[in-house]
């Protein structure tokens, strides 16, 4: 009895061992067939949200660190070589890696001179017959420093495509004493570039809204700079409040160099029941004297306050209104007759 039971176990044993290799093949080669489609769709994914305002012409299109290639080797030898399409992006030192082949240098380089050198790299290391292509899927992305006459001065993230007038949006828009027609821009060369928006919003001129680069400085200076003075630059960021009797009451982001009528402004103007000339200024918590020329300090807060009608009839309707005159008219005719 032992004895069959042994043999049904050893012949089990020994069917496993013939099928097992078998199977671990098949899974083996379905595994590496869904690798290589994954791998190829991940190749063919591209950049939808990419807008560009024209073709790129890849004999003046310096690459730099960010930007996303997409290379395929192939070499016709009897016995074929094929690595698929791939997606690599340039590192932040300038290079791509080839998968065995290494890494080469190709920042600064255009399009086209990128491509050559990259084939004289890896027919010269590699594969002698080599047949590679190239192509840019995505532009690179970096800061770059936005300063002066801006509403919001920060570094802001541009793309490799984009100009001038995309990095000052980014900081918020000009500031209202803003020169808009001498803004500089610094290059890593120290090379200054002179431009006017005014120009280019007038007629449309190319070369006063100029493609970015990496390392450039946005320079926008003010008109006036007396009127933006150090007590009104400043690091904080704390809010003005407006409050009372304006159409949106609530905070608004600090702005050197802005007045109390203009934060009004913000918040939707003087209600129907608001007095414009009824303003209080508090500043630490205390109240300071107003005038139309007071520039405000981060953390004030604008009050204001109702008109004669609404202090002494609230908020009631005109028929109201003209109810309570003519009762008081009344009042009046009657205890003077």
């Amino acid at each position: 009895m032992i004895y069959k039971y042994l043999k049904v176990i050893f012949f089990g044993l020994f069917v496993i061992s013939i099928f097992t290799p078998k199977l671990l093949i098949a899974n083996q080669k379905i595994s590496n067939s869904n690798t290589s489609i994954e791998r190829r769709d991940a190749a063919l994914k591209i950049d939808e949200t990419l807008i560009l305002e024209n073709i790129l012409d890849p004999y003046k299109y310096e690459l730099g660190p960010g930007d996303k290639l997409g290379l395929s080797i192939t070499t016709s030898s009897d016995i074929a070589y094929f690595m698929e399409p791939y997606i690599t992006i340039i590192t932040p030192t300038g290079d791509i890696w080839i998968p065995d082949v290494g890494s080469i240098n190709i920042a600064g380089e255009t399009i086209k001179n990128a491509e050559k050198n990259i084939i004289n790299f890896i027919r010269k290391n590699k594969l002698k017959s080599a047949e590679v292509s190239m192509a840019l899927l995505d532009v690179r992305k970096y800061k770059i420093q936005v300063i002066g006459a801006v509403l919001n001065p920060q570094f802001v993230n541009v793309s490799s495509i984009d100009r001038l007038i995309v990095a000052i949006e980014k900081a918020g828009g000009l500031h209202k004493s803003a020169d808009e027609e001498n803004i500089n821009i610094i290059r890593k060369d120290n090379t200054e570039i002179n431009c006017s928006l005014k120009s280019y919003n007038f007629n449309g001129d190319l070369d006063n809204n100029p493609i970015l680069k990496n390392g450039d400085i946005i320079s926008v200076p003010f008109l006036d700079t007396k009127m933006i003075n150090n007590t009104t630059m400043t690091y904080k960021n704390n809010q003005i409040f407006v409050t009372g009797f304006v159409v949106n009451p609530g905070g608004h982001v600090y702005i050197p160099g802005y007045n109390a009528i203009e934060y009004i402004a913000m918040s939707g103007g003087i209600s129907i029941n608001g007095d414009l000339n009824s303003i209080l200024i508090y500043r630490d918590g205390k109240l300071i004297s107003y005038n139309d020329t007071l520039l405000l300090l981060p953390g004030d807060e604008v009050n204001v306050k109702s008109n004669l009608k609404h202090k002494i009839f609230g908020d009631m309707s005109i028929i109201q209104t003209m109810t309570a005159l003519m009762t008081l008219f009344l009042t009046y005719a009657a205890a003077t007759n």
